[in-house]
């Protein structure tokens, strides 16, 4: 059972959440065609909360036309939602597209209920589970919840969601993500900061994530880290040259007295050079690209990986004796930097360091 991100639906308007204690268990108390369920309850609460302009669950879970259950995270998890008076400023919200008032769910939609709360445990792991009728007047999810209460919770621990492993310098760059819902944590990451919202918009930001989540796992390269790696070099993604699609910094140069082809940088008071790129998403290639540059020669690289290598390297060169000599994101310094002494080594240690801290693990 899978995850499906509907970010079309992410358009409520108010704040994220500054806790979540609690993960509320809902039923629509409704019957819909298969397949219509997320649409037909986002429109129907839009058209009820114009204010809040979304679906005020976070997660619905829907039957399909396959006659399979769907779990669609229809709103940011962590913005505040619009599922229990006077509670939504703590509570995360998951609905069941269905009936419930007077039956026990069926054993597919605990299961389905149980993954969705797995998702939410990841993200919230110290929060309580609750029926909706716990926080409200309100029969919701079910005058028989407290009969299937035990048996989805007993669901939801079996497995146990394992704890996050945490990056160390020998992470490769080419590897899967280890980081458990790396979108959500670097999403919330970003959205939280108020310089990041002056600079970029809420849609920016999801094509941003969605790239390096896209070109980074066709590239086989963790982008997690790559993203990391992006908002280190431009604090947040609010520097000049982010703002001309270079995430990393690429070609960066200082110049005191030339301004042909250079950009003022405010924050440094310098006029610096460096590369732009026509579009945000040759901008994350370029990146993505360079690092596979790194970490790999053109004979070890797959056919992908050579199209984004050949991409990247289009705008600035690689030396041949510089290709497949940094695998680990520890020892990425020592290239990125140019340099070989203790500056390089701390600058590996703190890029793990920081996406260790954004995704809440303490080695």
């Amino acid at each position: 059972m899978t995850i499906v991100y509907r970010f079309d639906l992410w358009t409520a308007k108010n704040p994220l959440r500054r806790e979540t204690d609690t993960i509320v268990i809902h039923h629509a108390a409704a019957r819909y065609q298969a397949g219509q369920a997320v649409e037909s309850i986002y429109k129907y609460h839009k058209t009820k909360w114009p204010a809040y302009n979304a679906a005020g669950y976070h997660i619905i879970i829907q039957r399909n036309t396959d006659q399979r259950l769907g779990i669609y995270v229809v709103n940011n998890p962590f913005v505040i939602g619009a599922g229990v008076l006077n509670h939504n400023h703590h509570t995360f919200h998951i609905c069941l597209a269905d009936d419930f008032t007077t039956t026990v769910p069926s054993d597919d939609w605990i299961e389905a209920t149980a993954h969705a709360v797995r998702y939410a445990q990841t993200l919230f792991p110290n929060a309580t589970i609750v029926g909706h009728r716990e926080l409200g007047t309100t029969t919701c999810p079910s005058l028989r919840w407290f009969e299937w209460k035990p048996a989805l919770l007993a669901r939801v621990m079996s497995p146990v969601v394992a704890a996050p492993k945490g990056y160390t310098t020998d992470h490769p760059i080419i590897a899967s993500p280890a980081v458990p819902y790396a979108f959500e944590i670097l999403y919330y990451a970003l959205t939280s900061r108020a310089d990041v919202r002056m600079v970029w918009l809420h849609t920016d930001l999801i094509q941003w994530l969605q790239l390096y989540r896209e070109i980074g796992t066709e590239a086989q390269v963790d982008w997690y880290m790559a993203a990391c790696h992006a908002l280190i070099e431009t604090s947040y993604l609010t520097s000049v040259w982010a703002r001309s699609f270079n995430f990393a910094h690429i070609g960066l140069t200082v110049s005191s007295n030339e301004q042909h082809d250079y950009i003022y940088n405010s924050q440094t008071q310098r006029w610096e050079r460096a590369l732009t790129f026509r579009s945000m998403r040759d901008g994350v290639i370029a990146h993505i690209g360079r690092l596979v540059a790194y970490a790999r020669t053109d004979a070890a690289c797959t056919p992908v990986q050579l199209t984004y290598v050949d991409q990247a390297l289009s705008h600035r060169p690689l030396p041949t004796s510089m290709r497949g000599t940094t695998t680990t994101w520890g020892r990425l310094g020592y290239q990125w930097l140019g340099r070989s002494d203790q500056t390089a080594e701390v600058y590996g240690k703190q890029l793990i360091e920081f996406a260790n801290r954004i995704a809440g693990i303490a080695l």
